[in-house]
């Protein structure tokens, strides 16, 4: 089959499911079977490309995703589905990049071209190579300004009384007619349709987006020394004053930091207590920020001393040392504010954000990882960026095989310290964690029992009647969504609560599956 009628099959094909899986549809297992489809699509037009690691990488990791969302059904494996299918389909339609962020910029350069050169196309297969060009002429010189006119009218319209109603008999007839053009034309199934259609469209066909490779092309993994081209004393006296700046610089950040890394071992790293009126909150939270703010920043002030001549400047052995010394302290520094979060997650249980901080926390150590390699090989900044988005993308993609709303919970209904737990986060969770709630109410009811005893109380909800009201009201609302989703919005996550409440005889008749 020419290449030409398969896209327009795949395109077809696409176009039906997505209308088949998603309207009025809740993403389930419809996400997994549009993203095989697509991802097997892509691979029957653009095969060739499938030799490239970067495309494999995110295709199976898209699938992964996918997976998860049938299975914990997560906004977080949401989320990181459509930014892996957006790499993925950048990297499909150029597999010679080599950036995250330029694969993204393939792929948005990509939807971005591909309505005018699809208008192109089609008109010259209908009016033919010379009229079609006479004719898009046209186009641009009256319709668009005749488009952007009314945009701008219509704006004013609605900003401006006085002139809606200066215009409003002018143009009246006019705006009824317009309104019952669009409501034949565009209804919301037919937006949903085309909405579809340039996503499925954007991703089969190649508008030529090759800008992002050219502006790519320019940049390298590994610094050039650029004094062997252009030699210039001058400069050379400037990496001197440079290089002896820096010693000085480093020689006393390094003095700092290794007071504050003393005194984390000795009270934080071991034995740690909370003091009597001790704030641990402003301890934990303005504290792991500030502390990780200062890692980012060395980072920063390293990457500026190392990001051209400095590298290939010969005296320079003690800054590079002192650089090494640097980032090594950091890294301790980096499990201190690591064993901050741990004392706190310790007092009072695990919250999402408590896992965001040991999530960026990561990144950070793979940043100072990657820093000491960019030092000692004499990289590029566009090497750490490619590095580290490629780090992100594994550890996000990991992220989503872990059911965090059970894990959390099941954290905090266990743990030793039920008087500083947050019960009010019970109620914000998912669906999913519903059957835990109810099987251990008397835990929460515990925990709302000894915060009250507590001198500062924070939470909302210490009444056990009215958290259980609060959560029938959430089992009420879940298993009226269940009871009316059908086959492509079913994942295991939904399933595995409604047969848990079913078995706990929760489910009222009425709401009961057919």
């Amino acid at each position: 089959m020419p290449k030409n009628a398969l896209k327009l099959l795949l395109l077809l094909v696409l176009i039906y499911l997505w209308d088949v899986l998603f309207w009025h549809q809740v993403p389930g297992l419809n996400l997994l079977l549009f993203v095989l489809a697509l991802v097997g699509a892509i691979i029957a037009v653009r095969l060739t490309a499938f030799r490239s690691w970067s495309v494999v990488s995110f295709g199976v990791m898209s699938l992964i995703v996918a997976s998860m969302v049938v299975v914990h059904n997560s906004a977080l494996s949401i989320i990181v589905l459509f930014l892996m299918l957006f790499s993925f389909i950048g990297y499909s339609l150029v597999p010679e990049i080599r950036s995250i962020w330029f694969a993204g910029l393939t792929a948005l350069l990509n939807y971005m071209k591909m309505p005018f050169k699809a208008y192109t196309y089609l008109s010259q297969k209908v009016l033919g190579e010379k009229r079609a060009t006479a004719f898009i002429r046209v186009t641009r010189l009256a319709i668009i300004p005749v488009l952007v006119t009314l945009v701008f009218y219509f704006i004013y319209k609605g900003a401006n009384p006085r002139f809606d109603t200066l215009t409003a008999d002018f143009f009246g007839s006019f705006n009824e007619f317009l309104t019952h053009l669009f409501e034949g034309l565009f209804t919301a199934r037919g937006f949903f349709i085309l909405f579809g259609i340039v996503l499925i469209a954007g991703a089969l066909y190649r508008s030529n987006p090759i800008e992002a490779l050219r502006m790519e092309s320019k940049h390298k993994d590994v610094l050039t020394d650029a004094r062997t081209m252009e030699p210039d004393n001058k400069r050379e006296e400037n990496l001197a004053n440079e290089y002896r700046t820096g010693i000085i610089l480093l020689i006393m950040v390094n003095a700092i930091l290794l007071i504050v890394n003393i005194i984390d071992i000795d009270w934080i790293w071991s034995g740690f207590e909370v003091p009597v009126d001790f704030s641990l909150k402003s301890f934990v939270h303005e504290g792991t920020w500030l502390l990780i703010l200062s890692i980012v920043l060395s980072m920063f002030i390293l990457f500026y001393l190392f990001r051209s001549g400095q590298n290939f400047f010969k005296p320079n052995g003690w800054l590079n040392k002192l650089a090494y010394l640097w980032v090594a302290q950091n890294l301790v520094l980096g499990f201190s504010v690591f064993m901050r979060n741990y004392h706190y997650i310790s007092f009072h249980g695990l919250a999402y954000k408590r896992i965001g901080v040991i999530v960026f926390l990561l990144l950070v150590l793979i940043g100072l990882a990657s820093m000491f390699i960019k030092i000692r090989q004499k990289r590029t900044l566009f090497y750490l960026v490619r590095v580290n988005s490629w780090a992100a993308a594994g550890l996000f993609c990991i992220m989503t095989v872990v059911n965090w709303d059970t894990f959390i919970v099941n954290y905090n209904l266990d743990h030793s310290n039920p008087a500083e737990i947050d019960v009010d986060n019970y109620l914000r969770l998912s669906s999913k964690v519903l059957p835990i709630i109810y099987a251990d109410l008397e835990k929460v009811e515990r925990q709302m029992s000894k915060h009250m005893e507590n001198k500062v109380r924070w939470i909302d909800h210490t009444d056990p009647v009215e958290f259980r009201e609060q959560l029938d009201h959430r089992k009420e609302r879940f298993l009226e969504m269940y009871k009316e989703s059908e086959w492509p919005s079913w994942n295991l996550a939904d399933q595995r609560t409604y047969n848990a409440l079913l078995a706990m005889d929760l489910v009222p008749k009425e709401l009961m599956k057919k």
